[in-house]
């Protein structure tokens, strides 16, 4: 390595720019000022109510290279579940038997719920080249999960993971991830007007710094699958820098549960944010993904460009009751395969990435 070493620092960081983080971990082992030259690309960061992201991210914020190097944190709120919801099963004389969360099945001391997650995934493993005779057994694995749930629980009783984002400065993207199916079917029993419990509401302003003090440069504002309140909402969007580019709000559910609540946070957008007012090269571009009841697993609708219309050039209401022959503004979007309303084309194979 000592030829690499000699190279001109320009020649030597556009070598670097074509190698991937991996062979750079490997690189910086080798000598110590390759270990100073050779720097990883580090510009996103995931976090989650796991102690081992949580020791990266304050790293990171704590190292004088790579804390500069962050624009992005992703959190993600999927929680390791404790207990599975009650498992009805239809009998052949057409009576019911239920089995209940953490009543055991085949193994001592094992839910079936486990049991059947461990089952199906070494069954996935198996049909793949990657599967090893060696995987740990189901014993074994269920061990290791009630310590990552003991992790877990310790994490969320000291808010370590909310702390974490005071460890951030200078942050120029933002995605609050939550995990949209484990919510939805957290609710789904519940019906359609039904107001969502408070507990498991959590105020954006109890989890968010002052984002105009702490995140000055923020380019991109995202929440997806959260539950919010409108004026909740509406605050912090206020509360945003005027260099934010883009923010998306996909698969909100709101506390209220009112089917007017998409619409009304529209409203207030173009009345009370005065984004209209800006230079339009200024204006937050608008993303709003939603999954209504009525479409398939895998489907939501993208209401991109009629979003923006609304909040920005007069346009109609995307979230109106629809009438006889209305299409809606919207896109229906399979992630696996695009098919449009009423704002497409025919091209039906064209990538999604293209398609947005």
């Amino acid at each position: 390595m000592g030829a690499l070493t000699l190279l001109p620092v320009e020649l030597l960081d556009l070598i670097l720019s074509y190698l991937p983080n991996r062979d750079i971990k490997s690189l910086r082992l080798t000598c110590l000022t390759l270990s100073r030259l050779a720097q990883l690309r580090l510009n996103r960061v995931f976090l989650s109510a796991n102690p081992l992201n949580i020791k990266v991210l304050r790293e990171i914020a704590d190292h004088e290279t790579f804390r500069h190097n962050v624009v992005e944190i992703i959190w993600d709120d999927a929680r390791l579940i404790e207990h599975a919801p009650e498992r009805v099963l239809e009998l052949l004389d057409g009576e019911n038997w239920a089995q209940w969360g953490d009543d055991p099945n085949s193994y001592e001391g094992i839910p079936w719920w486990f049991e059947e997650s461990y089952e199906e995934n070494v069954k996935n493993r198996r049909s793949q080249e990657t599967f090893q005779e060696a995987d740990p057994s189901i014993h074994v694995s269920w061990e290791f999960y009630q310590q990552l749930i003991q992790q877990q629980k310790t994490v969320l009783e000291s808010d370590d993971d909310v702390k974490a984002f005071s460890a951030a400065s200078d942050l120029k993207h933002f995605s609050l991830q939550i995990n949209v199916n484990h919510e939805k079917s957290r609710h789904f029993n519940m019906p359609a007007d039904h107001p969502f419990d408070p507990e498991h509401f959590i105020p954006l302003d109890t989890i968010l710094p002052k984002i105009s003090e702490k995140w000055k440069k923020l380019q991109h504002f995202g929440l997806s699958g959260f539950l919010v309140r409108g004026d909740d909402l509406l605050s912090v969007l206020a509360d945003l820098p005027a260099s934010v580019r883009s923010v998306e709000l996909s698969h909100l559910d709101f506390m209220d549960r009112d089917p007017n609540a998409y619409r009304d946070l529209l409203v207030n957008i173009r009345d009370k944010l005065g984004w209209g007012q800006r230079a339009e090269h200024e204006r937050p571009v608008l993303t709003v993904h939603h999954k209504w009841n009525d479409i398939y697993n895998m489907h939501y609708y993208c209401y991109d460009k009629a979003v923006n219309d609304f909040v920005y050039h007069g346009g109609l209401d995307p979230f109106r009751r629809r009438t006889m022959g209305d299409q809606g503004l919207y896109r229906l979007i399979n992630p696996f395969r695009a098919y449009y309303g009423s704002e497409a084309t025919s091209d039906t194979s064209m990538p999604l990435e293209i398609l947005e």
